[in-house]
């Protein structure tokens, strides 16, 4: 989001707003990154499947009883996996 707005610039106020958000999805939308997202998941099988298990995720969902061990460790696997994860992806847009 950064990227997104030079030094000194006030943010539109819409964007300011929206980019509160704990929604993945919508996050990489505003950081225009989504068409990079789509390529990276045709490309690669293991990040597809990555993204589909962390873009399901938000801050409710610590709060659900109804998930277990399994599901937080497979969580943290699809965000922080070296080749690729949700997170190696992230960084070298930041």
């Amino acid at each position: 989001m950064a990227k997104l707005t030079k030094v000194h610039d006030f943010p539109d106020r819409d964007f300011a707003r929206d980019i509160y958000t704990h929604k993945l999805v919508i996050l990489v939308g505003l950081a225009e990154l989504e068409q990079a997202r789509i390529e990276k998941c045709r490309v690669s099988p293991a990040f597809d499947l990555n993204w589909r298990q962390v873009k399901g995720w938000s801050e409710e969902s610590r709060y659900d009883t109804t998930k277990g061990e399994q599901e937080a460790q497979d969580l943290v696997r699809a965000i922080s996996d070296n080749q690729e994860g949700v997170l190696q992806w992230i960084k070298p847009h930041w």
